[in-house]
């Protein structure tokens, strides 16, 4: 210790200056570096950054489960025929045709009333036509399942000749014949009124009458 003592006063006054300068920059740094270091989070501000995205994201999750739900418990139907407002209806799921035909203003007075089943429980995407007085019964429902039967049927308000010659009984002679009574006399109200075709009578219409339609 006496030795660095000796050798520290025999150093020229430079070196005095030099460690000196060294320890006031030091300093200098460590102070600058306190009051410049980056800023971080406290713990309880951590736990509420997790805490509001943990409860954002289970909002989310929720209100779309809502609306899911919500969708999954809603049925859309078309109405068509004898009512006041023909058209596409949403409903309760499990609602019945009496509630879609007050949504559509109640049935025209040409509604064939019994023929509507008020209590028949609606699907989703069920079309109901409410028939008028005198139009065929099976007409007054027609579902998905319905549909598909349908379409193998040839619809005697819109065929073709060629596809009139397909039913039984029915040729080129026929078809024509039938093509223009649609001309002169309108659209066929009922599947009946083939039999006013000339050659067309009761044999051939019992034998036609479930291949055909009038929708």
């Amino acid at each position: 210790m006496e030795n660095f003592i000796y050798w520290l006063k025999n150093q020229p006054p430079l070196y005095y200056i030099a460690g000196f300068t060294t320890i006031i920059l030091g300093f200098f740094l460590v102070l600058v570096f306190a009051v410049n270091k980056p800023e971080t989070f406290a713990e309880e501000e951590l736990v509420e950054l997790f805490s509001d995205t943990s409860i954002s994201a289970e909002e989310t999750f929720n209100d779309e489960a809502e609306e899911n739900i919500r969708e999954s418990s809603e049925l859309v139907i078309e109405l068509k025929g004898q009512v006041v407002h023909p058209g596409v209806y949403t409903l309760k799921e499990g609602a019945r045709l009496g509630e879609a035909i007050i949504e559509a203003g109640g049935v025209t007075e040409t509604a064939d009333d019994r023929t509507i089943n008020r209590a028949l429980v609606l699907v989703d995407q069920m079309m109901v036509y409410i028939p008028a007085i005198g139009e065929e019964a099976f007409t007054s429902v027609d579902t998905g399942v319905n549909n598909e039967i349908q379409k193998n049927k040839v619809n005697i308000n819109n065929a073709d000749p060629v596809e009139l010659t397909q039913l039984n009984g029915i040729g080129d002679s026929r078809a024509q014949s039938i093509v223009h009574y649609r001309e002169e006399n309108g659209r066929f109200k009922a599947i009946e009124e083939i039999k006013n075709i000339s050659g067309i009578g009761e044999k051939i219409f019992e034998s036609i009458k479930e291949d055909i339609v009038v929708d």
